[in-house]
């Protein structure tokens, strides 16, 4: 998913040198978030070594969110290319992030005492129009690489249309300019995790390294404290030549060095994801230093060992205190209304996707007319919460800043995970009765990861229905496409569907969790028992099919508002295991197909559009495995390259 970045320039810029590197006063900025549909690689060509600071991956668009021209460069230090001495610089990749006009390219040379913006342009090359994705700029005559520093970059006219990758931020992969002022976005790109600038150099030549990989990044941020786990991280094949096996040595906390062997297919120019069975579990709690380093590429020594290795600090999480946050989104929706497919589609999207750790409800509304499946008490409790009115609306975890429309929800997910991934407390089901006389009795445990003495956290119950029939049919602004476009299939459907809903709120017991349901004084991994009754005649809550009834509990934050984690079972269960996080088990793509290594019973293999396939000549991209280890369900993110 890409980002959009506001920045309001506040001063101007001094670029000068030193003896080893272009400076840039950092940028002083103000910026926001948009989220927006990914960009698409075009017009690139293999057959050129790309050499940058970057990863192929658009994540993030730099601008002024008014259409402007801007310029983006990067700094080469003549000795990151001393490998390369024999190669010819064919051109320039780039990565826009939105359409753009009047696209140039540039180049300058310099050595230690004038590296400078304010050098001629060795190669400049206008291009015209380009749209949004990756293009190779292939330079009229190529150009020698030699002992001298690197300047390349390219200017666009666009709105929003500077790329950054969201990797590894390098000090030298992020200046800007604006208005003829240079500046370095380092700091902002370091601190907002941004990445470095899209931009890279194409090297092409018969002498060039055989063997030669780079370490992108770590992607492991948390772990629980004396349980094993395993490491994964990207690494890139720098080559022409493919990748079938790499070592790699690392060390926590500048202890024992272990090695382990990758076994791979990596084309050229190609990413891929390892994963390092870690010798021993961590037992320092808070931050640890862990080092990770290439020592061979296809048996033989990486011909650069410069970008070999990477230090990362991963936050060991106390024994017993490690909770994945579970992401609750309630979405108010009626039938009456046109978009409201939307949410729909979203939600069925979601639930494929991360079917372990998200919980959609759908609040049907009365403000656009008598909807069968309306529940009003919840319809008015979340109205007061949204910051504006209109359907669909939807908010995650009664968190301020993830609310509005269900699609951009959906594309800020993998942001929403990532940022909130644990989560100071947990809640899952002892039992849940079955429909009794419209009763369902409900038993469940909680535990938390911090002492509190002034807590005031409560339980919180809703009651859900899938497949629900209605005589009102669902309105279908998105029927035969046009201006609208597609949507999940509702463009094929007509302007009035009849069909089942799902997730479907019922009952609430209450908003604001119940008083009383968890102690004031909270001890750290404590159990807190509470069970209650959930009458539905006291609620008059309707419902059609008993067996299409779930419950979701709720740990509610009453100082705050927010949805601190949740669980959700079906009636006529008894589980009283603890939702877990297994890092014995992981999974690795291999050979088009999705292997697991650990124990476990199943894997099922989805599409990012929430399709389950086939686990087998699985095509390039991002999927979900959805693995089952006894009574839990893990899920994991897989590149398969």
């Amino acid at each position: 998913m890409k980002k959009f970045f506001l920045l309001a320039f506040a001063s101007a810029f001094a670029m000068y040198a030193n003896a080893q590197m272009l400076k840039a006063e950092s940028v002083e900025s103000e910026y926001i978030a948009y989220p927006s549909i990914a960009s698409s690689t075009e017009d690139v060509d293999n057959q050129y070594i790309p050499w940058g600071y970057c990863i192929d991956n658009i994540q993030y668009s730099i601008g002024v969110n008014e259409e402007c021209t801007m310029s983006a460069a990067i700094l080469i230090n003549r000795d990151d290319m001393k490998d390369y001495k024999n190669a010819e610089i064919a051109g320039i990749r780039i990565g826009l992030a939105n359409t753009s006009k009047s696209v140039s390219v540039f180049m300058k040379t310099g050595n230690a005492d004038n590296i400078s913006f304010e050098l001629p342009d060795v190669v400049k090359k206008n291009v015209g129009n380009k749209g949004m994705g990756f293009h190779d700029i292939i330079f009229d005559s190529p150009q020698k690489v030699t002992d001298n520093y690197l300047i390349i970059g390219y200017t666009a006219t666009g709105t929003n249309n500077i790329g950054y990758d969201g990797g590894t931020t390098h000090p030298d992969g992020c200046y800007v300019c604006l208005n003829g002022e240079w500046g370095n976005l380092y700091e902002n790109a370091s601190t907002n995790g941004w990445g470095s600038s899209c931009i890279q150099l194409l090297l092409s030549g018969d002498d060039l390294p055989e063997r030669e990989m780079k370490m992108e990044k770590i992607l492991t941020k948390n772990v629980e404290q004396n349980k094993n786990f395993v490491l994964t991280g990207i690494v890139t094949n720098m080559t022409r030549t493919p990748v079938s096996n790499y070592q790699l040595s690392y060390s926590v906390n500048n202890g024992k060095t272990f090695t382990q062997t990758i076994e791979c297919n990596i084309e050229a120019m190609q990413a891929d994801t390892f994963n390092l069975e870690m010798q021993e579990p961590l037992k320092k709690i808070g931050s640890n230093a862990i080092m990770v380093k290439i020592d061979y590429v296809n048996g033989e020594e990486d011909s650069d060992i410069s970008n070999n290795v990477i230090v990362h600090s991963i936050n060991c999480i106390e024994e017993g205190c490690y909770y994945k946050r579970n992401m609750v989104l309630e979405e108010s929706t009626s039938v009456y209304c046109g978009y409201c497919p939307k949410g729909i589609v979203v939600m069925r999207s979601l639930k494929e996707r991360f079917p372990d750790r998200f919980i959609g409800i759908a609040i049907h509304s009365s403000s656009m007319g008598s909807d069968p499946m309306v529940v009003y008490d919840y319809d008015d409790n979340i109205n007061n919460v949204y910051d504006s009115n209109g359907l669909p609306n939807c908010i995650m975890n009664r968190l301020s800043e993830y609310q509005g429309d269900p699609m951009l929800i959906e594309l800020d997910l993998d942001e929403i995970l990532d940022k909130f991934e644990l989560a100071d407390g947990n809640i899952w089901f002892k039992s849940v009765s079955d429909l009794v006389d419209d009763k369902i009795n409900v038993s469940v445990n909680a535990k938390f990861a911090k002492n509190n003495d002034r807590a005031d956290y409560r339980i919180a119950f809703v009651l859900l229905e899938n497949q629900v029939e209605s005589d009102i049919p669902q309105l279908n602004y998105f029927s035969g496409g046009g201006s609208d476009g597609g949507m999940g299939g509702f463009e094929n459907l007509p302007n009035n569907v009849y069909m089942p809903f799902d997730d479907v709120a019922r009952g609430i017991w209450d908003f604001e969790g119940i008083g009383g349901s968890l102690p004031e004084t909270i001890v750290k991994k404590e159990v807190y028992g509470y069970e209650t009754t959930l009458d539905l005649k006291g609620k008059s809550a309707i419902y059609q099919n008993k067996d299409n009834l779930e419950v979701v509990a709720m740990i509610i934050d009453f100082y705050t508002g927010e949805i601190v984690n949740a669980a959700k079972a079906k009636l006529n269960s008894s589980t009283g295991f603890e939702s877990i996080e297994n890092n014995d088990v992981y999974a690795v793509a291999e050979d088009g197909r999705i292997n697991v290594y650990g124990r476990y019973d199943k894997i099922e293999v989805f599409n990012l559009n929430g399709m389950n396939v086939a686990n087998e000549g699985l095509e390039n991209g991002i999927y979900i495995a959805r693995i089952t280890v006894g009574n839990n369900v893990l899920v994991r993110k897989v590149i398969v390259r």
